[in-house]
C-alpha cells in the first residue's frame, strides 16, 4: 500500500470525491505523469462519469429522489440558522461584543488542553505506527499506552456519568413500559476502538435476550480524546435516546420474529437516512429543545451547536466532493471556518466522505425528516398530541415508510 498505491493518490489540492473522476492522467508522487488514464470501464468500455454515479447512489441514502443541488441548498440554508447561534454563545463566554474578536478568542478556548480528557498532548511513542500495532486491546494499551489509557478511562468515565445524567429527562418523552415501551432493557458498555483511522464514537447493537450489553465505541487514536464540550450531545446521539433507543429497542420490541418473507425483508432492510436521522434528531430537538439539559450549559451547548453545524457542512462538503468538484483543501476550509475545528478529526471525516459517496447527506436530512413528521402530527391531532405517543409510532415500523404511517396513524 505505501510503497506502490499511495504514491499514486492525488495531491490535496486536487484530491476530490467522484465528481472529477476518473483523472485524466496517471499521478505519481504527487505529479501528473504523461500517461493517461483510460476513463472507461474495462469490459463494456463505457466512459465514467462521476458526477452521474453520484446522482445515482444518492437515492438509497436519502430514500428520495432529492438532487445534488437541493441536497447543497439545503445544507446552505441550515448552516444560515445554525452558524449565528454559536457566534452568539462565543460572545456570551468571551464577554466580546465584537465578532472577529469573539471568534478568535473562543477558538482558543476550544483548543487549550483543558477542553480535552488528556491533561497533556499524547507523547509520539503512543500515536505512532509503533503505537499502532502494540496498543490493539485494553491490556496493552495499558502497558504500551499508558497515558492514552489514563484519559480512555476518564473519557468512558464521562460518558456513563451523562448516560446517567440523560436517563431520567427522557421519562416524560419515552414509554418505559407498557404495551407501548420503546425503551430498551439491554444495558450499554464502553468499548475502545484501536483502529487508527477511527475518528468518531459508535454504536453497536446485541440481541434481543442482552446475553451481552450494546457498545458504546469510543476512538482510541484520536490526537485528542474528547473533547469534553461535544460529550452530552454525542452520547444522546449513541446512547439513548439515538442508536442504542432506536436500534435496541427495534431488536427487543419491533423487529419480526415470526419468519417468512416479512422476516426476510425486515433482515435485509435499513437506511441509514433513518438510522442516522434519528441520531441528530435525539441530539435536537429532543434533548436540545425537549429538556433542559443544556440550560446554564453554554459550552455544552455550544458543543451541540458545532454538530448540527457539522452535519449542514457534510450536506455542502458531500455534494461538493463528489458533484460540484470541491477538492480536499477546500472542504477542509468550511470545518474550519463554520465548525471551527483544524484537529485531525476534520481531516479522518473527509476522507470518510470522500471514500462513501452520499452517506454524510443521511443525517441531517434524515432529522429534518423527522422534525417535519412530528410538525406534521402536531398540527393534525392538536391538543391531543403526545409526544411518547409520536416516538412510539416512529421507532415501531423500523424501515417501513414512515411518512404513510404518521399519516394512518394521526
Amino acid at each position: 500500500m505505501e510503497n506502490e498505491h499511495l504514491r499514486h493518490c492525488l495531491p490535496r489540492d486536487l484530491a476530490s470525491g467522484i465528481a472529477e473522476l476518473p483523472v485524466e492522467f496517471i499521478y505519481l508522487d504527487g505529479n501528473a505523469t504523461n500517461n493517461r488514464t483510460t476513463r472507461r470501464l474495462p469490459i463494456t468500455g463505457e466512459i465514467l462519469d462521476g458526477k452521474k454515479s453520484y446522482k445515482n447512489i444518492l437515492p438509497y441514502f436519502t430514500t428520495s429522489e432529492i438532487t445534488p443541488e437541493r441536497v447543497n441548498e439545503i445544507g446552505q440554508e441550515r448552516l444560515k440558522a445554525l452558524y449565528p447561534q454559536i457566534i452568539a454563545i462565543a460572545k456570551n463566554v468571551t464577554g466580546k461584543s465584537n465578532e472577529a474578536e469573539a471568534v478568535t478568542a473562543f477558538r482558543k478556548i476550544l483548543t487549550n488542553q483543558s477542553s480535552f480528557y488528556n491533561d497533556a498532548p499524547f507523547p509520539q511513542i503512543e500515536s505512532n505506527s509503533t503505537a499502532h500495532k502494540r496498543c490493539t486491546d485494553l491490556t496493552k494499551a495499558r502497558k504500551y499506552c499508558p497515558e492514552r489509557y489514563k484519559s480512555l478511562l476518564k473519557w468512558m468515565s464521562t460518558c456513563r456519568e451523562t448516560m446517567s445524567m440523560l436517563s431520567p429527562k427522557l421519562i416524560p418523552l419515552f414509554y418505559h413500559t407498557g404495551d407501548k415501551i420503546t425503551f430498551p432493557n439491554c444495558p450499554i458498555e464502553m468499548l475502545p476502538s484501536f483502529n487508527p483511522s477511527s475518528s468518531a464514537q459508535f454504536f453497536r447493537s446485541t440481541g434481543a435476550a442482552c446475553t451481552k450489553p450494546a457498545r458504546f465505541g469510543l476512538p482510541f487514536f484520536l490526537e485528542n480524546h474528547g473533547p469534553r464540550f461535544s460529550e452530552w450531545s454525542v452520547t444522546a446521539h449513541e446512547s439513548w435516546p439515538g442508536h442504542h433507543t432506536q436500534v435496541q429497542a427495534q431488536i427487543e420490541y419491533f423487529k419480526d420474529k415470526y419468519g417468512g418473507v416479512p422476516k426476510w425483508i425486515d433482515d435485509l432492510t435499513s437506511y441509514t437516512f433513518f438510522t442516522e436521522g434519528w441520531g441528530l434528531y435525539s441530539e435536537n430537538p429532543v434533548i436540545a429543545e425537549d429538556t433542559d439539559t443544556y440550560k446554564e450549559h453554554p459550552m455544552q451547548r455550544f458543543g451541540m451547536l458545532k454538530w448540527q453545524v457539522w452535519r449542514a457542512l457534510r450536506l455542502i462538503v458531500d455534494t461538493g466532493l463528489h458533484y460540484r468538484g470541491l477538492n480536499r483543501t477546500e472542504a477542509l476550509w468550511y470545518f474550519s471556518h463554520y465548525a471551527w475545528d483544524d484537529s485531525d478529526l476534520a481531516e479522518k471525516e473527509i476522507t470518510r466522505y470522500q471514500g462513501v459517496p452520499g452517506q454524510a447527506t443521511a443525517y441531517m436530512l434524515g432529522q429534518q425528516r423527522l422534525v417535519q413528521l412530528r410538525e406534521y402530527a402536531k398540527t393534525r391531532l392538536n391538543n391531543t398530541f403526545n409526544i411518547q405517543d409520536f416516538h412510539y409510532q416512529i421507532l415501531s415500523q423500523g424501515s417501513a415508510p414512515e411518512e404513510k404511517h404518521v399519516e394512518k396513524s394521526t
